[in-house]
């Protein structure tokens, strides 16, 4: 008998659709997006709803960022304590929310890749079900065939 949790679903079961009550509207969003997808290639199950969670909240927070960057401007003119010629104290900064941006960007890689959520991730997914060590950190290398020895079997696009 498979172990079940107090709700009465399977361990490990794919994960339930239902959105948290406690995602942001943007983060909703993107779970409502991502979430049915997959669980339909089989790609998360209920024990990384929490992961899964807090990438949807990180992804909504980056695009609302995104979107402030770009109503706002990547520059912006800031007050200054020391004056030009004509008394007047400000210069051009980046916007502050540029590294903060890129941070969450850096973040979001790392969850993606353990998702399956990336062309890297798919790829070392790939090679482990084919049982193969891929040569350069992950990589496919351009001639397909990561061993040598199967070139007729190595092409990834057939696994899609």
């Amino acid at each position: 008998m498979a172990d079940e949790e107090a709700d009465g679903r399977e361990v490990g079961a794919e994960i339930d659709d239902a959105v948290p009550h406690q995602l942001t509207a943007e983060g909703k969003e993107v779970w409502a997006r991502i979430v049915p997808a997959l669980n339909r290639i089989g790609r998360v199950k209920q024990t990384d709803r929490e992961a899964l969670t807090r990438y949807c909240d990180m992804v909504g927070a980056y695009w609302k960022m995104s979107l402030q960057i770009a109503t706002e401007g990547s520059t912006m003119l800031v007050p200054t304590v020391a004056k030009d010629e004509s008394g007047a104290g400000a210069m051009w900064r980046r916007h502050p929310l540029l590294s903060e941006r890129r941070a969450m960007a850096k973040a979001l890689e790392g969850l993606e890749d353990r998702f399956g959520m990336s062309p890297r991730a798919r790829i070392e997914l790939v090679n482990r079900q084919l049982g193969r060590t891929p040569a350069g950190g992950g990589e496919l290398p351009l001639d397909g065939d990561a061993d040598g020895d199967n070139a007729d079997n190595a092409n990834p696009a057939a696994f899609n």
